[in-house]
């Protein structure tokens, strides 16, 4: 299985269910949104940020045998969630069509510990899990739903 960037949709809306507690279950088939992201134009040209942030999504996808969509993003910063691509991410997670948003570093998805937390607490609420490779988190794993 390969990602295909920057290719994005494709995916058929999953059903979703709403629990007593006001979480957002799906139950239909896995979907990852594999988003990667360089700051500067100079890293995006040259392609090597992408080419290792791709590498280790493709493993993780391959490993998990998931169907994939994927968001790729240059020349923004972390600093905040305002970004077109990872809103694009996001709104793939929020309308059902992917139940994992995965990223191979924590701060390619944001670089501040409150956008963190609300990212969390949204993918707690939306029914999607927040993967980031290196640092081991998984919101899908009992492990990870502690953080």
């Amino acid at each position: 299985m390969r990602i295909r960037f920057p290719v994005v949709m494709g995916a058929t809306l999953n059903d979703r269910l709403v629990d007593g507690a006001g979480m957002a279950h799906r139950d239909s088939e896995h979907r990852i949104v594999a988003y990667t992201r360089v700051s500067t134009d100079e890293q995006a040209d040259s392609g090597l940020g992408l080419a290792a942030q791709r590498t280790a999504l493709e493993a993780e996808v391959a490993r998990r045998g998931v169907p994939v969509d994927s968001v790729e993003e240059a020349g923004f910063s972390a600093k905040s969630l305002g970004r077109p691509g990872i809103q694009q991410a996001l709104d793939l997670l929020a309308a059902g069509k992917a139940d994992t948003l995965l990223v191979a570093k924590l701060d390619r998805a944001t670089r501040s510990v409150g956008d963190l937390v609300a990212l969390l607490e949204k993918s707690r609420r939306e029914g999607w899990a927040f993967v980031a490779l290196d640092v081991a988190m998984d919101s899908s794993t009992p492990a990870g739903e502690a953080t």
